[in-house]
């Protein structure tokens, strides 16, 4: 497991709710680490589908809109996207759903890289470079428009 996270959904939870389903949720967008107000209620589920309890901080109240924007900018940062889920009788509100759908649609295309990743010394014209943590030879450009030429440098 890494020593860092991309993503961490912070479960905001009211009344009941499936720990387990919840937890399998976050594995499933390619989050591997969740964080709840009730951490007792989520340690079985983490350690069923290894994914890393965090202690609570505050997070973001993110969009489909601006979640991947701000996903990435954190990642290219060297931070941590903590994303405020709520969670109502169990449930996710369709805003909510949308927003984890995006979030699954997006890292299904770059997961890996952007899990597996950390900064990289080398630059790149309009985007960032990350480096895979565990082979360090391989590079994950990230770009937000495809230019016509592309520069790495370092």
């Amino acid at each position: 497991m890494n020593p860092d996270f991309a993503i961490i959904l912070n479960f905001k939870t009211t009344s009941d709710f499936d720990a387990d389903f919840l937890v399998k949720t976050a594995r499933n967008i390619g989050a591997r680490a969740v964080m709840s107000s009730d951490p007792a209620a989520f340690k079985e589920a983490c350690e069923k589908y290894t994914i890393f309890l965090a202690d609570e901080q505050a997070g973001l109240d993110l969009t489909s809109v601006n979640v991947i924007d701000t996903m990435v900018n954190n990642r290219k940062n060297g931070e941590a996207t903590i994303i405020n889920i709520p969670v109502n009788d169990g449930k996710f509100n369709e805003a909510t759903q949308k927003l984890l759908d995006t979030i699954n649609s997006w890292m299904h295309q770059f997961g890996h890289a952007f899990n597996e990743g950390k900064p990289s010394p080398l630059t790149v014209s309009d985007g960032f470079i990350l480096e895979n943590r565990h082979a360090d030879y391989q590079k994950y450009v990230f770009l937000k428009d495809i230019p016509a030429k592309i520069v790495v440098e370092g």
